[in-house]
């Protein structure tokens, strides 16, 4: 054997340990570290995620505030609004922040017009994953008169779609006599989960370690790949196609229902600077064409609201790059005031 092919063979398994090694420390740093008093991130870094009665974060095994809402949302003068966490989250949070659902649920024109606005988010939710659970409120009958969806650049990236999100299928409108039997059905297996939790503390946080362990993976990609919040985002052709068939599906309901359907560019930071954002601006700009384009097939309203908040009222975020330990510009999530100037807009 070669003295390079000998050295070549000794590299490669000693760039192998020491990428593994690398992703070990980042785990056990930031996992164990500071066991016992960690704040385990929620997803959302800097941004604060709201979950209320109009304002209703869809959830794995969580289906309260989703009924709640659909009940809500089966009475006459209805708005629903679809969103990602753009929509249910504040970025730097201070106590009296509101999220403009809340905001516009407060409005006095829509109080003394008994109009009921609510919401259903999911962060990064796709249009694929709006596109089920609209055919399931369909299915149950619950058909909102008004419906706003967001269009996000961002999300039409997403093509696998959530197994809590396929399980709503036929979970919506379903008898109360069956959900009383599932309940009853789950009920041992809940008790001896709990009991496991309350007797061994560290099983409380294997879901939350979980959770952080891919999001350090994710900061250790960003890192390596030099992937920062300004890096432009390509757009993934597959994945966009099947999220625009998603929405087509969903206006194409609508219209056979004589629908109101309002799609929506959402806000974007730096939305003035095309060399800000973190998209080409020739993709950015089609696909904005394009959305338009769809209202105008089907009989849809049409808004671009990109530049509608401010960029002094935007915030930033922890860093997404493993090694780093400065904040980030966020550009998905605005502050509590941003909110509220939303609101009025809308």
């Amino acid at each position: 054997m070669s003295k390079s092919n000998f050295t070549k063979n000794l590299l490669i398994p000693d760039f192998i340990f020491i990428f593994l090694f690398s992703l070990l420390i980042i785990f056990i740093y930031d996992n164990f570290g500071n066991f016992f008093n960690r704040n385990i991130n929620d997803g959302f870094l800097k941004a604060t995620a709201i979950s209320n009665k109009e304002n209703c974060r869809i959830k794995n095994k969580d289906l309260n505030c989703l009924k709640e809402t659909i009940k809500d949302i089966s009475k006459n003068n209805s708005i629903l609004f679809f969103g990602n966490s753009q929509t249910g989250a504040i970025n730097n949070f201070k106590i009296g922040d509101k999220d403009y659902i809340t905001y516009l649920n407060e409005e006095k024109f829509f109080k003394d017009n008994q109009l009921i606005i609510r919401s259903l988010w999911m962060p990064n939710a796709s249009l694929k994953e709006f596109y089920i659970i609209y055919k399931e409120l369909e299915r149950c009958k619950i058909i909102p008169e008004t419906l706003f969806i967001p269009v996000f650049l961002d999300d039409t990236r997403e093509q696998s779609i959530r197994d809590y999100v396929n399980k709503l299928e036929n979970k919506l409108c379903e008898s109360k006599e069956k959900i009383k039997k599932e309940k009853v059905a789950e009920s041992n297996v809940k008790k001896l989960d709990q009991k496991i939790k309350n007797n061994l503390s560290f099983f409380k946080t294997l879901q939350s370690i979980n959770t952080k362990m891919r999001t350090d993976l994710y900061k250790f990609r960003n890192y390596i790949f030099g992937i920062k919040p300004t890096s432009v985002r390509k757009i993934k052709k597959a994945s966009y196609s099947d999220n625009i068939e998603a929405l087509k599906k969903i206006l194409e309901l609508r219209i056979e229902n004589n629908l109101t359907t309002i799609l929506y560019i959402p806000p974007l930071l730096y939305a003035n600077d095309f060399n800000k954002i973190p998209y080409s601006k020739e993709d950015y700009a089609s696909f904005k064409k394009e959305i338009e384009y769809l209202c105008t097939e089907h009989n849809c309203n049409f808004l671009n609201l990109e530049g509608l908040i401010p960029n002094t009222l935007w915030g930033t975020k922890a860093s997404t790059n493993s090694l780093g330990n400065n904040e980030e510009i966020d550009f998905m999530h605005f502050t509590g005031e941003g909110h509220k100037v939303f609101s009025k807009e809308l």
